[in-house]
């Protein structure tokens, strides 16, 4: 994955950052989690997760992140997770906080040193209210050193994350059988195959 971003950056004829200084704290997760797989920050995450629904709060530039650790999820461990952005979600989200359903739910919140003043004021009464309300959450936040170095830390966090959290579920996290079933179906149904290569054709 660190290899397929400094490809991109490359292509995009983006200035690539030194390895070490893009890369450290990512190394640093994976390090950390070789260490002990079932202590770390990821895998702290996945546990608390389990057997409850995750909904995933992100803001700019990290909401990319958060809706990785979404479709992970959904995808490693075959397990439901939603993802919303701030400050949006403040809008009307946090709502639902106030109803039957919320102990269902488990809030992660992913922060990073690019935190505006208005968004850090939003996470801290949210965080009052999962308090208030004896909700469980958890926060996820990059160590600094740079955007793609946040990116890159936060990116290997979560995927690492899903991947306990399948762990944990007794799920393996390899076939995605439902997906290949459904581009089955819709190349049945709809001869989609069949279209492109006829549009290509003409």
């Amino acid at each position: 994955m660190l290899a397929a971003v400094l490809r991109i950056l490359e292509r995009l004829n983006l200035p690539a950052p030194a390895p070490k200084s893009s890369t450290g704290g990512a190394r640093r997760v994976i390090e950390e989690f070789k260490a002990d797989p079932l202590g770390c920050l990821p895998a702290s995450i996945a546990a608390r997760i389990r057997g409850s629904v995750p909904l995933i709060y992100a803001y700019q530039p990290y909401s990319p992140v958060g809706f990785r650790f979404k479709t992970q999820v959904n995808e490693n461990a075959k397990y439901h997770a939603f993802f919303a952005e701030l400050p949006e979600a403040d809008h009307n989200e946090i709502m639902g906080w106030e109803g039957s359903l919320a102990a269902k739910y488990h809030p992660v919140l992913i922060r990073g040193s690019e935190e505006p003043s208005e968004i850090a004021a939003i996470l801290d009464f949210w965080k009052q209210v999962f308090e208030e309300r004896g909700i469980d959450s958890s926060e996820l936040r990059s160590s600094g050193g740079g955007r793609l170095s946040e990116l890159l830390e936060l990116l290997v966090s979560v995927d690492l994350a899903s991947y306990v959290l399948a762990l944990l579920l007794e799920v393996d996290p390899t076939p995605v059988n439902t997906i290949s079933r459904l581009k089955r179906t819709l190349d049945e149904r709809l001869n989609i195959e069949k279209r492109v290569i006829a549009e290509l054709e003409l």
